[in-house]
């Protein structure tokens, strides 16, 4: 159901899918890790730390983490856009505005969120699989911020439970550090733990689930 054509071609399926997503996403609690990552970036400077993340969900934004320091590379179903598109704008999902689905994850005609702009169907500013259609000037906006985290010497990136399946965020934390030896990448991740190059071994792999090695960390801090 992750297909833009499913907007197109059947709304009241493809909205009855998402609004089940989007309503779950609203009323789920993120443990208690968030706030251990928050109490590190609290304590030093604004401009030196920046969030990478692949979740939808918007987690990171729920935690007090802003909006702006959290570059989400595959959307999120908190904002919407318009499925031709008619334009690269994008508008703040209302909760209200999201209908909730029936036993066979449908919606009704008349419920199925509609543009703001040209009145067309809407679907979540989310980068669905072979989507063109997706609008990441709002994300892509954010990359300055990460900019500003070229001018530190030594940086560490913390890459918590980044599979192999869609490797969008291993790949960056990769990037990153591969090329500045004062660089060091700490990949948490129970199963995908491996590091695939280990120069001056500086980088670390912790064979835990992300709660668990974020606790631990923040004991030996």
């Amino acid at each position: 159901m992750s297909d833009p054509q499913w907007f197109k071609d059947d709304p009241e399926f493809a909205w009855g899918f998402w609004s089940h997503r989007y309503h779950l996403y609203n009323n789920c609690q993120p443990h208690t890790g968030f706030d251990i990552m928050k109490k590190w970036c609290d304590t030093i400077t604004p401009q030196s730390w920046f969030c990478f993340t692949s979740n939808v969900d918007g987690g990171w934004q729920k935690m007090g983490f802003p909006e702006e320091k959290v570059y989400e590379c595959h959307g999120t179903v908190h904002r919407l856009q318009c499925t031709e598109p008619c334009s690269n704008k994008i508008w703040e999902t209302d909760p209200s505005y999201i209908p909730s689905h029936s036993a066979d994850f449908r919606i009704a005609t008349e419920l199925i969120p509609m543009c703001i702009y040209c009145n067309k169907v809407a679907r979540p500013c989310v980068m669905m699989f072979g989507d063109s259609q997706y609008i990441e000037d709002y994300q892509e906006q954010k990359y300055k911020y990460f900019d500003q985290i070229g001018q530190y010497n030594k940086v560490v990136v913390v890459e918590i439970g980044a599979g192999e399946a869609v490797p969008t965020v291993r790949y960056f934390g990769e990037s990153v550090v591969q090329n500045n030896e004062s660089y060091v990448l700490i990949r948490i991740n129970p199963n995908d733990y491996e590091i695939p190059f280990t120069a001056n071994n500086r980088h670390v792999s912790i064979p835990l689930g992300g709660l668990e090695a974020l606790q631990k960390i923040d004991c030996l801090l």
